[in-house]
Formats: structure tokens, C-alpha cells, sequence
């Protein structure tokens, strides 16, 4: 769903100039941003393809304004100083350009112990307004029965260690007919509170754009 959003908006972004993939970890956006003129992946760690290796929160070591856009997938949340991440992806971009983001919402700790932050909606807009973004757009990736999916893998997982037969067959036969109705629920639900202000309440994460 992050894969989808990013590239959704990278199609609508004007391709000219360079384009920063900060925290791109082994690029699986790379695909994506061959459209750009340059491009330029920064990570903390020596992957493979990464052209910068330094530490995400202490600033980048690169020139101001130099940037189209900016890309930060499910990074944001490892920052320990989130404003001022978002004062750095500013200072990278040029007049006009786009900070492309997202962020997990209802996701398990994960990179332990370097999982910092969830954020709302809300919490997004406040932090990119106060860090000089203008043109801020929120959007809810996955929602509340995607979430429901998500514990379904997780449950799962956790049934097949019942070792004792009769009572693992009980529980997955329960846990199967309760799939099934959250399937039934879902082909309902998601008509009805597509434009309602649920879709923002539980999903999975947020992508968000944003303009110097």
C-alpha cells in the first residue's frame, strides 16, 4: 500500500532535477524514481546502493536546495527528533519542491530499539506546518479492516503453535469463521465510510505530501 502511494504521487510530480530517497534502505522505490533526472539515496546503514551513509538524525551532509523531492517511507517513525528531520528535508528541497512521506500508524515495533513515534493525522499536520511546509495533504493508507487483516496474519501465526490437536482444530475453526465475517463486513464497510471521517480513524498509515 506505501508502493502505491508512492507511486500514485511520484506520477503526478514534475520529473525534473534530482529526487532524495532518504532512508532508502535496499530501495524498493528505485523502480520509481528513474523518472527523475539524478537521484540520490541516503541511509544510515551500507547497503549495497546507497550513495550516502551517515546518521539520519544528526542533519544530511548535502547542499541546500538541491532537491525536486524528497522521499521518506516509514523512516519518520525511527527519528528521534522529528522536527528536526523535517527542518532538514526542507532545507534539501528547493522553492517549490515535494517532501513525499509515510508513516506506519497501526503497526507492531519493529527495528527495535529504534521505534520512536506513532502519528495521527493530525500530529502530521501540525509538525510539517511548523517546519515550513505549505500545501499539506494527509491521506489514510489501508483502514480499519486492513488493520483487522494484519492481526489475522499475526493470529494466525501464534494458533499454529497449539500443540495440543483437538483444541489448535477448535481454535482455527472459530478464528476461521470470524475471517469470514470480517471479509463479509469488509466488502460492506468500505462503500459506506469511504468519504467519512472513519477512514481516517484506524488505518494502517498515512502518506503525506507536502511543498516548500
Amino acid at each position: 500500500m506505501n508502493y502505491a502511494f508512492v507511486a500514485d504521487t511520484l506520477s503526478r510530480s514534475s520529473n525534473d532535477g534530482l529526487a532524495i530517497d532518504v532512508g532508502a534502505g535496499e530501495r524498493q522505490f528505485r523502480d520509481l524514481l528513474t523518472r527523475y533526472h539524478q537521484c540520490l539515496s541516503v541511509d544510515f546503514y551500507p547497503y549495497d546502493s546507497v550513495d550516502v551513509v551517515c546518521d539520519l538524525s544528526r542533519g544530511l551532509p548535502l547542499r541546500s536546495d538541491i532537491a525536486g523531492v524528497v522521499l521518506m517511507s516509514n523512516v519518520f517513525e525511527h527519528m528521534k527528533e522529528p522536527e528536526s528531520t523535517l527542518r532538514e528535508c526542507f532545507r534539501l528541497l528547493r522553492r517549490g519542491g515535494s517532501l513525499v512521506m509515510t508513516v506506519p500508524f497501526m503497526l507492531k515495533t519493529h527495528q527495535a530499539p529504534h521505534d520512536f513515534f506513532r502519528y495521527t493525522n493530525h500530529g502530521l499536520e501540525y509538525l510539517l506546518g511548523k517546519t515550513g511546509f505549505s500545501q499539506v495533504a494527509i491521506t489514510p493508507i489501508g483502514d480499519m479492516f486492513d488493520v483487522h487483516d494484519s492481526l489475522n496474519v499475526t493470529t494466525d501465526r501464534l494458533l499454529k503453535r497449539i500443540r495440543n490437536p483437538l483444541s489448535r482444530l477448535m481454535a482455527r475453526t472459530l478464528f476461521g469463521a470470524a475471517c469470514l465475517s470480517t471479509r463479509l463486513l469488509a466488502k460492506a464497510g468500505r462503500g459506506v465510510m469511504a468519504d467519512t471521517p472513519y477512514a481516517l480513524a484506524l488505518p494502517m498509515g498515512f502518506g503525506c505530501t507536502a511543498t516548500k
